[in-house]
């Protein structure tokens, strides 16, 4: 190979690094951000077992057959 080629090559390999070097920033940004769109955000998950049936929950208790159909769902679904 002659120095003119191997100088076009060095110069390519460069520019793809520096290319890839920017992309990395720019996604390592924007993850940065929705991470903290998410701390910003409060969620509430329910949980619905697939088997419900009357008097399962009570105003401000949980009756055992409600915990017993999430942690049946929560097996099945390991």
């Amino acid at each position: 190979m002659t120095f003119d080629a191997l100088n076009r090559q060095l110069r390519a390999a460069r520019w793809q690094r520096s290319l890839f070097a920017v992309i990395a920033l720019l996604l390592l940004i924007s993850n940065l951000f929705l991470v903290g769109s998410y701390t910003q955000v409060q969620r509430t998950t329910v949980l619905v077992p697939s088997r419900v049936s009357d008097g399962m929950i009570a105003v401000g208790a949980v009756d055992a057959r409600f915990v017993e159909a999430l942690a049946l769902d929560a097996l099945y679904a390991i």
